[in-house]
């Protein structure tokens, strides 16, 4: 018996004892992001709505799942659905760093899907102003970063980033600090580059910090995805023989490190943009 399974076993027997246990719900939504199995995972968190939606504190991460695999099989409607008739109003209403990374992520998710957001993500820019010096956790900034971004809004981002030097420059020390000062300005300057259309120069910027982005930040792999969703999504748009190849390196080693043999269907549609692009090249 795998890993997966073995978990997946592990938090079915926690739901039989405790089904209003959303930490269990929640561990089991990660098994099946991590696994590849997106159909299956949607199908979990649809059948047991009834019980973890009766959590307060969580239930909008769990949402934010729900949006998650949905985006993975390209139900990109009913995610953007979701998202404008649950997930929106729930992290508007709170305005914590928490749920705003949920739907600020799912946005950037959908929009680099080449899905149409509107001007959604000017309300999200708009609460993430209020947290512009916190510097609680980095992965918190990122997403400030594209959020701002996504909304037009280059002065908010360019504020960020001085908050963030004087933040480095400053006395408080901790965990973040430390993550902060070795990779915080290089993946706030990559996105912005990103952004941009200065695709070469974002992988430049970000594939270099990557891995200690995803090592170092709080957050979960399937939360800290996006950073390195935007550098895959910067290597295509770049498109040399160079950049390209770091994307398929660095697809290659999520199935060594998940364990897993076969892409999810996220890296799958994304495997087939690269090769419409090499196939134009050729």
């Amino acid at each position: 018996m795998g890993d997966y399974e073995a978990s997946e076993i592990s938090g079915r027997l926690a739901l039989d004892h405790f089904p209003l246990d959303n930490w269990s719900h929640h561990a089991l939504a990660h098994n099946f992001e991590e696994s590849g199995r997106a159909l299956q995972g949607s199908m979990f968190l649809k059948n047991s709505e009834p019980q973890w939606t009766q959590g307060t504190t969580f239930s909008h991460h769990l949402w934010w799942h729900t949006s998650l695999f949905y985006v993975q099989l390209g139900e990109y409607e009913s995610a953007l659905t979701l998202y404008d008739d649950t997930i929106r109003p729930m992290t508007l209403k709170d305005g914590g760093n928490f749920p705003l990374s949920d739907g600020s992520a799912l946005l950037m998710r959908l929009q680099l899907e080449g899905v149409d957001v509107g001007d959604r993500a000017r309300e999200q820019a708009d609460k993430w102003e209020s947290h512009d010096e916190d510097f609680v956790s980095l992965f918190y900034d990122g997403h400030s970063c594209f959020t701002n971004l996504m909304a037009g809004d280059n002065e908010a981002n360019a504020k960020w980033m001085d908050n963030m030097r004087e933040y480095i420059r400053g006395d408080r020390k901790g965990w973040n600090k430390e993550a902060t000062e070795k990779v915080g300005l290089p993946l706030m300057e990559g996105i912005t580059e990103f952004f941009a259309g200065d695709y070469g120069k974002a992988v430049q910027t970000l594939s270099p910090v990557m891995p200690d982005v995803q090592k170092l930040i709080q957050g979960s792999g399937a939360q800290k995805d996006i950073f390195q969703q935007i550098l895959l999504h910067s290597c295509v748009r770049s498109g040399t023989p160079g950049d390209l190849a770091l994307a398929q390196e660095i697809l290659d080693q999520k199935l060594v490190s998940r364990k897993i043999k076969t892409h999810t269907p996220l890296n799958q549609r994304f495997l087939e943009k690269m090769m419409t692009v090499h196939e134009t090249q050729g």
